[in-house]
């Protein structure tokens, strides 16, 4: 798959007024600037050349190719192209003219999209372009290059060259060929130009295009980028004041299956090595979900995921617009920004690309999930070695432990850290088993073949990781922050099912996090206590010195990991954001509350629906509560017995959840436990449905028109119901606890104004947060409300976007269905 777009603003044209061009439309042999990248503006239109100034072009361009180019040779090596022009600013002339580039023909900018992966280029013909200046100490050229489609149409084979011409030589330092049947990949060129340190030279880019016509050799179609030539002493990342940062995600990466987190096997020994033992590891951080759409979207947006879907909405559709990604911050702020992501969820189409200037990710089909890491490298250590000399953001998403469970070296049969094993199952297996179709014949054995195979997988993409941080030089090093961590985790039989986006239980949501940054983190560093995924952005951005900015929910850990501050007391809150009735969960103090809104009424859309949705509720309990220190596994639910457990951290659920969920709010409070509270609460106008709020089994609601009746078991959870649609005031309401009616001040609206009796006009039932401030003397019973919009909430779709909408949702669920 390929595709060209052409950067914002008209290309060099002498009828334009942009800038001279001589006869046939190219520009003289000389120094120019170049056209503006896709994100930068427009340059200053220029009158065109006077007649008598056009007839002078051609013996200038002699004049200059006689004098072997620029008057001043330019910088000592750097990013060439495309040129990394200050944010906000176009490049001027001199800006080009003072780096000793030179063009045969006007240049384009541009992108290219080849073998999946959409590149910034700078398209030329294939006479090309070279580069005059100092070659620095230890210096390497790399080059990145292919041809359009138009070129293909026209070419049978494609060859791209680099000579040298100065410091006594005069040679070819790089050249390689395409055949137009393999033409589905980027050529990638090296060459080590370190006996020419201190040289003046020439660098010459061309290209043939062998079978082209000679009237199309004029044509732009030959496409750089990137073009780069690094020194060994050059500053990477700005000697620490901008370091680079690199993340690195593995998909389905459960914590505890690392060597660092306490894994007995050697899954991971180069993680272990080169990240954990030389930076600081978190050993409680948290998902903000446990499947990778909405899980990615916190992460690359500080924002939890539930506060970003359009209402009524369970899973997100594309990253909102007007909602910033940390890609696109870095971009702006100077950073060269590239995604290498093998999940083929993560696709364009919703979003995930925004920011990055370099992007690939495989096609949204079955097969791509068995992509192998190497993959990965293969396309990303190109890129990473053309820009290592400027500050980068460069996020790896490798796919490796995701099902099916068959690491490169054994297959999906054989697992590495099993070799015992005489039965059956294989690793192919899983999405069976997630979907009741296939049962253990020896469920003890079986499991740990599969956990093994699981591990096999880690241990694989660890060694990829490996390829990567190996690439690191020790000053290129010092200058980057790396941070390792997982969207989500794997359920392995742990509650009796497999995969994940079902529970949150921690081997689905308890990932690694770990951070290095040689100087500025402490080596072999260990800090317990919750933390999130949406606390990447702030704190990537604080390390990168952008500060920041407001509108996050995540917290900025760079003082935890400079050692500055220790690490506060917070709420980690994660919701499944999948198909099926609502579950949340919020870990404390090594506490967790898992809350399953079971009464939600669901119905299957498909087979995986109507396959999982019975067993989750044959297996998850409406309220769970577990001691994380004393119950890893979390197999004893305290619910019962720590009731003040409960009543911690049920509170930071319903807030969140009162910020992410529609509609008007009718909850029981804090009546005596046992008690009985019933109630008649008559509305302006009918109400467009309702939903259950973690009710239990006993508890009643009746809607007949207007009015709606309920007979609810207080307990220590708050439970209710959300009433839909614009359902003006209140009309009437009346409430009893055991028969009795509720005494003033026990019913509060709004901002938490006691009930007086009559009509209530909507606004004021409108209140900015949950819990609200208690001004009666006694505990409410019941309190009604509805949350005033946040100024950044998703709004639902417009009436006339409704077939937009119904696209995005036909995406969504072809994407979840990968996953």
């Amino acid at each position: 798959m390929r595709a060209l777009r052409r950067g914002r603003g008209a290309p060099w044209d002498r009828r334009a007024g942009w800038y001279p061009v001589a006869a046939g439309g190219h520009l003289p042999t000389g120094c120019y600037d170049l056209p503006p990248s896709a994100h930068l503006p427009a340059p200053v239109k220029r009158p065109p050349p006077s007649a008598a100034r056009r007839a002078a072009l051609p013996a200038l361009a002699a004049l200059l190719l006689a004098l072997g180019g620029c008057s001043e040779p330019g910088p000592a090596g750097g990013f060439l192209l495309p040129f990394p022009a200050a944010a906000g600013a176009a490049p001027s002339e001199d800006d080009y003219e003072a780096r000793g580039i030179r063009f045969s023909h006007a240049p384009a900018a541009g992108e290219l999209v080849v073998d999946d992966q959409r590149r910034p280029v700078l398209l030329t013909t294939a006479a090309g372009w070279t580069w005059r200046g100092r070659v620095p100490e230890g210096a390497r050229l790399f080059a990145g290059a292919q041809a359009t489609d138009g070129a293909w149409q026209a070419a049978r084979e494609l060859t791209v060259r680099v000579g040298v011409r100065g410091g006594g030589e005069e040679r070819e330092l790089a050249a390689s060929t395409l055949a137009a049947g393999e033409r589905d990949r980027w050529l990638d060129l090296s060459a080590d130009l370190a006996g020419l340190a201190g040289e003046v030279v020439t660098l010459e880019f061309s290209a043939d295009l062998a079978g082209a016509p000679d009237d199309a050799r004029s044509e732009r179609w030959i496409a750089w980028g990137p073009v780069a030539l690094h020194g060994a002493a050059a500053a990477a990342g700005g000697g620490g004041e901008r370091p680079n940062v690199v993340l690195i995600v593995v998909d389905t990466l459960r914590a505890d299956h690392l060597g660092a987190y306490g894994h007995p096997l050697p899954t991971s020994p180069e993680i272990d090595r080169r990240l954990a033992a030389r930076g600081t590891l978190f050993e409680d951080a948290y998902a903000q979900a446990p499947w990778t759409l909405p899980s990615v979207l916190s992460f690359l947006t500080g924002r939890p995921p539930g506060e970003l879907l359009p209402a009524g909405r369970e899973a997100p559709t594309a990253v909102p617009p007007g909602v910033p990604t940390i890609a696109e911050r870095l971009r702006d702020a100077g950073y060269r920004t590239a995604a290498f992501v093998a999940n083929p969820t993560l696709q364009p189409t919703v979003g995930f690309d925004r920011g990055f200037e370099t992007w690939w990710a495989p096609p949204a089909e079955v097969e791509s999930l068995r992509l192998d890491a190497a993959e990965v490298n293969r396309r990303a250590l190109p890129w990473l070695a053309a820009h290592a000399g400027a500050p980068f953001f460069l996020y790896l998403h490798y796919m490796d432990p995701h099902d099916p469970y068959a690491p490169p070296e054994t297959g999906a049969a054989e697992a590495p850290f099993f070799p015992g094993y005489e039965g059956e199952v294989t690793g192919e297996m899983v999405q069976g088993l997630y979907l009741g179709e296939v049962e253990l014949a020896d469920p003890e054995a079986d499991r740990r073949q599969l956990a093994a195979l699981y591990d096999g997988e880690i241990a694989h993409v660890d060694g990829r990781i490996g390829e990567v941080l190996a690439a690191f030089d020790e000053r290129l090093a010092a200058d980057t922050l790396f941070v390792l961590t997982a969207d989500h985790g794997e359920e392995l039989g742990d509650h009796g099912g497999w995969k994940h986006g079902h529970t949150l239980y921690d081997e689905q949501i308890r990932v690694p996090l770990i951070a290095r940054w040689d100087g500025r983190v402490r080596a072999g560093r260990r800090i317990e206590g919750a933390v999130r995924l949406l606390d990447l952005v702030p704190t990537l951005l604080t390390a990168a010195g952008l500060g920041r900015p407001p509108g996050l929910a995540g917290a900025d850990l760079t003082p935890v990991l400079t050692g500055i501050e220790p690490l506060p007391r917070r709420v980690a809150l994660s919701r499944h954001l999948s198909f099926g009735p609502l579950r949340a969960a919020a870990v404390l103090d090594d506490w967790k509350l898992i809350l399953f809104n079971r009464r939600e009424p669901f119905e299957p859309e498909n087979d995986l629906h109507a396959a999982t949705a019975p067993f989750d509720l044959e297996r998850l309990e409406r309220i769970e509560l577990y001691d994380l220190s004393a119950d890893p596994g979390e197999t004893r639910d305290l619910s019962t017995e720590a009731i003040d457990r409960v009543e911690q951290l049920a509170p930071a659920i319903h807030a969140q959840l009162d910020r992410e969920l529609p509609g008007l709010k009718v909850m029981l409070d804090r009546a005596p436990a046992g008690s009985r509270v019933t109630g008649r609460l008559t509305l302006a106008a009918a109400p467009a449905g309702w939903l259950p709020y973690f009710l239990a089994e006993g508890d009643e609601v009746t809607v007949d028109g207007r009015e709606i009746a309920f007979a609810w078991t207080a307990e220590v959870l708050s439970k209710g119901i959300r009433v839909l649609g614009e359902v003006g005031g209140v009309e009437s309401l009346a409430v009893a606890i055991d028969g009795e009616p509720a005494a003033g001040g026990r019913v509060l609206l709004g901002r938490g104004v006691p009930y007086a009796g009559g009509p209530v006009p909507p606004a004021r039932l409108v209140a900015e947060s949950w819990p609200f401030a208690v001004s009666a003397s006694t505990p409410p019973v019941l309190r009604v409300w509805r949350r005033a919009p946040a100024p950044d909430a998703v709004p639902p779709p417009a009436p006339d976007d409704a077939g937009a909408a119904a696209a995005a949702e036909e995406e969504r669920q072809r994407l979840r269905a990968l996953g």
